[in-house]
Order: structure tokens, then sequence, then C-alpha cells
């Protein structure tokens, strides 16, 4: 997903990307907020800003750092 993601981006644009919380009873996935993520650090990208959307959901958003 990672390599499409960044090929639609815009140039100095962001990616934004909605992830389960460890905590939450209703939803599991194979990403948190210190893993799953190398494929967009490999491609250049930093991750930069954590936000809580709800008590089951955060996001973090990335930036190409190249």
């Amino acid at each position: 997903m990672a390599p499409e993601a960044v090929k639609r981006g815009e140039p100095g644009g962001m990616l934004w990307f909605a992830y389960p919380k460890k905590t939450s009873k209703k939803y599991k996935a194979d990403i948190s907020r210190d893993e799953g993520w190398q494929p967009l650090i490999d491609l250049g990208f930093e991750g930069v800003r954590l936000a809580a959307i709800d008590d089951d959901w955060s996001d973090i958003r990335f930036r190409n750092a190249r």
C-alpha cells in the first residue's frame, strides 16, 4: 500500500493513516503507533504527528523527509 499511496500523492503533500489503538476492544490490526510503518520509512517518509481520534482510533501523519 505504501508505494501506491506515495505515487498518488502530491509533491510536498502529507499522508495520514488511521489505525486502531492497541487498547481498543472493538478493533485489532497489525499496525500500531510503533509498528507497521517501515515501508513508508523505506520510501523516505517520517512520522511527524500523532493524534487521538476517539477511544478506539488514532492517526499518524507522515511527511517526505527527503
